[in-house]
């Protein structure tokens, strides 16, 4: 869903973008450019933008309005699972069977960082609320936690005993939570907490 819940947008193995009315069910557009699957969408936050990854091993970032794509971003080694935008806007986040995630400058087209740690596929990311932090899940069976701004990883989190497949960040009255889902068959849900300062 586009952040106002207007439109829809949709990929899958015709390798075709497709964005739809929210309300009505209605074809709005159709996004060519990706040579092979389509894995991941994410719109910007004020809904202007779309990423996509694919397994053509690229991002790319359209334009919602238009369908016109604005960057091909090339540097994974393997398939590109995910993205995700921030919430604030500074940057969008790709993850990729190369084991490695990327932080993208979405005004420019252009790598910021480049984020090592993984040993596996990265197949979940999800930024907090302020954009402050970036989760990633691996096939390694770890979850991390990383400094979008600097690159630095804060902290490995480790209790599947398979492949994490998802990850997601979430806010309840007393505090945040981090949800974590793997192919041990469980979700595993962690409490978040700034350190002291």
């Amino acid at each position: 869903y586009s952040p106002e819940a207007n439109l829809i947008a949709t990929g899958g193995d015709d390798r075709v973008i497709r964005t739809w009315d929210a309300i009505t069910g209605q074809l709005q557009a159709a996004l060519r450019g990706h040579t092979d699957e389509v894995r991941s969408l994410s719109f910007s936050r004020d809904g202007k933008q779309l990423a996509s990854t694919s397994r053509d091993k690229t991002v790319r970032i359209w334009s919602v309005k238009t369908g016109d794509q604005l960057f091909s971003l090339h540097g994974h080694q393997g398939d590109s699972n995910v993205v995700r935008w921030s919430p604030t806007g500074e940057y969008v986040a790709s993850g990729a069977d190369d084991s490695v995630i990327k932080v993208w400058n979405p005004k420019t087209g252009k790598e910021m960082r480049r984020l090592s740690g993984h040993t596996r596929k990265v197949k979940g990311l999800a930024f907090t609320a302020d954009g402050s932090r970036l989760m990633s899940a691996s096939d390694d069976r770890t979850i991390r936690v990383w400094n979008p701004q600097t690159g630095e990883q804060i902290l490995t989190l480790t209790a599947h005993d398979g492949a994490v497949s998802s990850v997601d960040v979430g806010s309840l009255k007393h505090g945040s939570f981090l949800a974590s889902c793997g192919w041990d068959g469980t979700v595993r849900i962690w409490e978040a907490r700034r350190p002291e300062k």
